[in-house]
């Protein structure tokens, strides 16, 4: 798992999320780390469940009992927390939900997330070599013509572990797309 403060980064920098199950993530609310004054919890998102747009859209749940079904919700606890895109409570009549944003929260993106963003924006990577106890990132462009990739080394970061290696090369990308605008 990625260090809070890289997850931090990470958003700050313009990292989108768009939640699916299995998702881990800080719950921070919207509150700097220094706000918050001690690492806050970290969940993952169980299921998730379509709502119409005017109750809140999309919501995902974690911490709880709550299952999707086909039918519908069915609680087997007293409580429930829950994410949609801005925080909206879909029912305000009923107090079963615990209902947060989760544009506010900080995404602890997979290794495989991190390769696929960093995929997505054109670079090759490689986070899979441990150097001198330290794992490393290499991102690289090339150009696959005639069964031949051509790449050149564009950067390298070091991490404890891989994902932080490749989030930490993620953050340079986004850092660097960042100040072509």
């Amino acid at each position: 798992m990625i260090k809070l403060e890289t997850a931090v980064a990470l958003k700050d920098a313009g990292l989108k999320w768009e939640p699916k199950a299995g998702d881990s993530f800080a719950y921070t609310n919207g509150r700097t780390l220094e706000e918050i004054g001690f690492t806050p919890n970290i969940f993952t998102i169980s299921s998730s469940y379509e709502y119409a747009e005017s109750i809140g859209g999309e919501m995902m749940f974690f911490n709880g009992g709550l299952c999707v079904r086909g039918q519908g919700n069915v609680m087997n606890e007293t409580r429930c927390d829950c994410m949609n895109k801005k925080g909206i409570v879909p029912y305000p009549d009923i107090d079963l939900f615990d209902v947060c944003s989760w544009e506010k929260q900080s995404w602890l993106p997979s290794l495989s997330k991190l390769l696929a963003e960093i995929e997505g924006r054109g670079y090759l990577a490689d986070s899979s070599h441990p150097f001198t106890n330290r794992y490393i990132c290499i991102l690289s462009v090339g150009d696959k013509t005639r069964g031949l990739e051509i790449v050149r080394m564009v950067h390298m970061e070091k991490g404890e572990t891989r994902e932080e290696a490749a989030a930490q090369a993620l953050l340079w990308i986004l850092r660097q797309e960042g100040g072509r605008a």
